[in-house]
């Protein structure tokens, strides 16, 4: 999903003890990567019952950060409507 200048500065927001490690579909941690769940104002307006996942991880090396990446951390997002399952 396209992430907005108000997703990217919540994300900016989000406290490093908010941030859980990634797990790979066979349940191994992926290394380097985290995901949160944003809340809050930046779903303002948005369908009721919407998750919106962020995840961040260090990028391959030799690869070209975009503007909407943080911290030297590649930033992707997705929303979904599942609920009561871990992030993760």
């Amino acid at each position: 999903m396209v992430i907005t200048d108000a997703i990217h500065q919540a994300v900016l927001l989000v406290p490093a003890a908010a941030w859980t490690p990634a797990i790979e579909p066979d349940g191994d941690v992926r290394d380097g990567a985290w995901v949160a769940e944003l809340a809050g104002d930046v779903l303002k307006g948005w369908p009721k019952g919407l998750r919106l996942i962020v995840r961040k991880e260090r990028p391959h090396p030799g690869t070209q950060l975009r503007i909407t990446d943080a911290d030297g951390m590649r930033i992707t997002c997705f929303a979904t409507n599942t609920i009561d399952v871990p992030i993760a």
